[in-house]
């Protein structure tokens, strides 16, 4: 099985600093669980209340995923959300996203902060598509070309259920096959489409 999980957040991680405290919180959690026939067998989509003031919301984090404290306030915080996110990663033996250092880096500042550090199974493997879209493009010799900026959105529409108005502005990345409920992805480069799958 393959753990899929996107964060959004309240800021950006404050580099250098491990002080848990000082870091930014998650607003949201987007999460599926795939099994080895790429079949999407559990989910998780749920606004998060961070529990930090609204003068720690950074105005940029705001503008990209239109999540702003007063759409979270009622929300659950992650203390009650954590049981059920450790649930659906237990058993799977890779991580997989858009750029997946990222998304580990907030959750282990949230595991220090409410002390879950050595309740969460961490899967073995990393399927970060950010980096193979870099890779890819490495190959066929278009380095320095425009971003492939493998638009995480799609990936946040599947695992997300849409929750930012901004995602519908964005290219597609990573399309769940209509129908079947399996995961393919998508890799948008000008001018050609590459698809293929994580393995």
């Amino acid at each position: 099985m393959k753990f899929f999980c996107d964060f959004e957040t309240t800021g950006l991680p404050k580099e250098g600093n491990t002080d848990f405290l000082v870091q930014p919180g998650i607003c949201q959690i987007g999460a599926v669980v795939v099994d080895d026939k790429w079949k999407i067998i559990k989910r998780l989509n749920t606004l998060v209340n961070p529990e930090i003031s609204e003068q720690r919301w950074e105005a940029g984090a705001i503008k990209v995923h239109g999540i702003s404290p007063d759409k979270v306030q009622d929300a659950p915080t992650f203390f009650a959300i954590f049981q059920e996110l450790a649930a659906m990663a237990q058993g799977c033996d890779a991580w997989g996203g858009y750029n997946t250092k990222f998304d580990k880096d907030i959750l282990w500042f949230q595991l220090l902060r409410y002390g879950f550090e050595r309740s969460f199974p961490w899967p073995r493997l990393d399927y970060d598509v950010m980096k193979f879209a870099k890779d890819r493009m490495a190959m066929e010799g278009k380095r320095g070309k425009k971003n492939p900026k493998l638009v995480e959105d799609r990936f946040d529409a599947i695992v997300s259920n849409d929750v930012s108005a901004n995602y519908t502005n964005r290219q597609a990345a990573i399309n769940a096959a209509p129908g079947n409920g399996t995961i393919r992805f998508r890799i948008s480069i000008n001018p050609g489409l590459y698809e293929g799958q994580f393995i």
